[in-house]
């Protein structure tokens, strides 16, 4: 048993730290061979300082840069810089996990003009480049504003110089052609911070990449003043660990700022995370307005056994397109929280007054959806949310029609509104709004939390058993297969009464109330919904941490008995006994009295009290002592544990050298005290040292050691081996 929980335990160390591993030189060949061929190898060129690099970056024939000291930008500040120089041929950086520091408006530029491959598209061939930035550190003086949109300013560390292009009649738009034609890749790269006076601090974004499509792997740990990125399409590998913050302005922490960019390598609009990837992405200080994705995305996905949380100020996610979609695979969990008062999943833009249609959400088997938040009662809003207000002319009014959530069997969902004020129906979980809309559940209980009380995870007002389909459009209007039809309670269901709609009773650390955390379960292959996932009356939690069985199989030992029939810590119960009684199946005396759980269980004394009667003595130092560890006076008169008991030293409590001499007197110790000698006193060689003023000594000096409060002891010898003029030195130490 214990072989196999450190095999759980190799397990979850995989995947918590797979993600900061560098991508393997075969992934990185794959990603090149997969778009066109690159040889990085072929000119590589290592440089220590800033002339050394700009002069590389600007050499269409170096293919690869490799930093081997930290450089600082050198050259002449102002928008007019070295860095403006546009990069056309494919490149690799390779930081060595050095710094590279960048001057205010400078920034690595990208040009319209690619010479790196040829790629085919849609019938056509177009002319590409990659820009692979990996294992670095980066830093921008951000202090001061830029002198105009048009300048090449320090709106970003990698791609586009600028957020807008501004045309001959004056009018701003995004600028995709700078960076339509590349693929880009980052890997292990962390922002740094400047003490700049201002509060745009290190770095504004690390890319922008109109139209273009962007990859991540590895270790990100991006804190921006604006967007860690503004992208076409974006494709986070398989084991990324990304931490993404955004410091100082109201923005999305991804934006996909445009629509379709024909023919550019992000065209298909993706957001795609892969598996096992750890993703935290969050602007919890400014973020109001925009979610963090936020914008032109058609198609996202979470793959199998990813962790996403997304937090914001205001909405957290936002279907801002028609006819996009979300998806969680199996094991994947998307937590969305936001720190303001207002809906946290949305469906449209309030800003935009946008009138989305045909977005659809949904969770996998596996898959889990958590969301919550607070509303504030002033704006008639609920926590996932197709319509900003009831109010049709109201500047935040928005409608998403023929939209909607789905539940896939086995997979899990959690809509939770922790407002405190109670104001009637306006903090519920829910508001599909229009009755093209849906929300379904597929083979899945329902418990519901009313808006009228405070919310207990445990305790929902009302449960349903699992349903084979249950299908609400608008509030009221439920659609219910055959299995349900008989409930009559889910006549009268209006989903304007609940704060909270889950299908599960416990909390999203962890659903089952197990005691195993939801990620720990997904990790030893347990089920996160079912407290005892082999049904052999142990629960996960139990199976992991106390009695080390496998929580995926009634038998881990095969011996033919149940795990629930076994006996663990061999105390004479069985583990079900012992979960049953309160006691640990994995310690034979739980509570540490000297009793195993079995003799308390005969003797009924409390396993789970050191000292049943509360006298002062422990059980088992009672039973020693033969008293009754049920009566705090045994004898009807003194507290037991005032009684003095008169008792013998054990030969196990003498020092080696007392015992194993044969030329010296040796006395025995007896107590008159409740409590037992053999565990809290001794009897010890003392140094001659402390006897140098003696006239005579026949027999070895003792030193007598106790632990107890009380220490009325007395020496008594054998008289028939007593020599005259014998001198025993005693020395007590409490």
């Amino acid at each position: 048993m214990k072989k196999w929980i450190g095999i759980v335990i190799c397990l979850v160390t995989l995947i918590s730290f797979g993600g900061t591993l560098k991508a393997s030189a075969q992934t990185t060949s794959d990603y090149y061979q997969k778009y066109g061929v690159f040889d990085v190898e072929k000119n590589v060129v290592q440089v220590s300082n800033w002339e050394h690099f700009i002069a590389a970056y600007q050499n269409e024939t170096v293919t690869k840069i490799v930093l081997t000291a930290d450089i600082n930008d050198t050259s002449k500040p102002g928008p007019f810089g070295p860095t403006n120089y546009k990069r056309k041929n494919s490149l690799e950086i390779d930081g060595q996990d050095h710094q590279l520091t960048l001057r205010r408006y400078h920034g690595l530029r990208t040009s319209e003009d690619t010479t790196g491959f040829t790629e085919s598209k849609n019938g056509r061939s177009f002319s590409r480049s990659f820009f692979h930035m990996h294992d670095i550190k980066i830093r921008q003086n951000l202090e001061g504003d830029p002198i105009s949109f048009h300048d090449y300013s320090s709106f970003s560390f990698v791609g586009s110089p600028s957020t807008y292009s501004v045309s001959k009649d004056g009018s701003k738009g995004f600028d995709e052609n700078e960076t339509k034609n590349w693929y880009f890749r980052f890997g292990n790269v962390t922002t740094e911070t400047d003490d700049n006076k201002d509060n745009k601090k290190g770095v504004s974004r690390l890319v922008i990449a109109y139209g273009a499509q962007v990859n991540l792997y590895g270790k990100m740990n991006l804190s921006t003043s604006s967007e860690n990125m503004s992208i076409g399409s974006l494709v986070v590998e398989s084991g990324t660990d990304w931490q993404g913050k955004v410091e100082s302005d109201d923005a999305a922490v991804v934006l996909f700022p445009t629509s379709s960019v024909r023919y550019g390598t992000g065209s298909n609009q993706e957001l795609t995370i892969g598996q096992n990837c750890q993703i935290t992405l969050s602007n919890t200080s400014h973020g109001k307005s925009l979610p963090a994705f936020s914008g032109h995305y058609k198609g996202a996905e979470i793959g199998e056994a990813s962790q996403v949380s997304l937090d914001s100020l205001g909405a957290a996610f936002r279907f801002e397109q028609s006819y996009s979609s979300l998806v969680i695979k199996k094991g994947a969990v998307l937590s969305l929280n936001s720190q303001g008062k207002g809906s946290v999943l949305q469906f449209g833009h309030p800003l935009k007054t946008n009138y989305v249609s045909g977005c659809k959400l949904t969770v996998n088997a596996g898959g889990a959806l958590l969301v919550q938040g607070q509303t504030d009662p002033s704006n008639v809003v609920s926590i996932v949310d197709f319509t900003g207000s009831t109010n049709i002319w109201s500047s935040q009014s928005y409608r998403a029609t023929n939209s909607q959530i789905k539940i896939d069997p086995k997979a899990i969902f959690d809509i939770q509104n922790k407002s405190v004020v109670r104001l009637g129906k306006t903090h519920r979980a829910l508001n599909l709004r229009d009755d093209s809309n849906q929300f379904i559940l597929s083979e899945q209980p329902l418990h519901l939390w009313r808006v009228n009380r405070e919310l207990d995870e445990t305790k929902p007002d009302l449960s349903f058993g699992k349903i084979k389909e249950l299908t609400f459009s608008e509030d009221k209007k439920i659609k219910v297969s055959d299995d349900g039809k008989q409930d009559m309670r889910l006549r009268k269901l209006n989903l304007r009464e609940y704060r909270r709609i889950s299908n599960f009773e416990g909390s999203t650390a962890d659903y089952d109330q197990d005691g195993l955390a939801n990620e720990l379960e997904l990790a030893v292959g347990s089920d996160p919904m079912n407290s005892d996932t082999d049904g052999d009356g142990l629960s996960d939690g139990v199976e992991y941490y106390q009695t080390l069985t496998d929580p995926t199989k009634a038998d881990t030992d095969g011996n033919g008995i149940n795990d629930g029939d076994e006996d663990s810590d061999g105390d004479g119960l069985s583990n079900l006994e012992e979960i049953k009684n309160g006691t640990d199946p994995a310690k034979p005396d739980s509570d540490d009295d000297g009793l195993d759980d079995l003799k308390e269980k005969q003797l009924g004394t409390d396993p789970l009290n050191p000292d049943t009667d509360g006298d002062g003595l422990s059980d088992g130092d009672e039973v020693r002592l033969g008293l009754d560890p049920l009566k705090q006076k045994t004898d009807g008169k003194t507290l037991d544990s005032d009684r003095k008991i008169g008792q013998a030293l054990a030969v196990e409590q003498i020092s080696e050298g007392l015992r194993d001499s044969t030329n010296e007197v040796i006395p025995s110790l007896s107590g008159q005290v409740a409590g037992v000698l053999d565990e809290q006193v001794s009897l010890e060689v003392s140094s001659l040292d402390n006897f140098d003023d003696q006239r005579a000594l026949i027999g070895t000096p003792l030193t007598l050691k106790t632990e107890l409060d009380k220490t009325d002891l007395t020496l008594s010898y054998d008289l028939t081996t007593l020599r005259p003029l014998v001198l025993v030195t005693l020395s007590a130490m409490s």
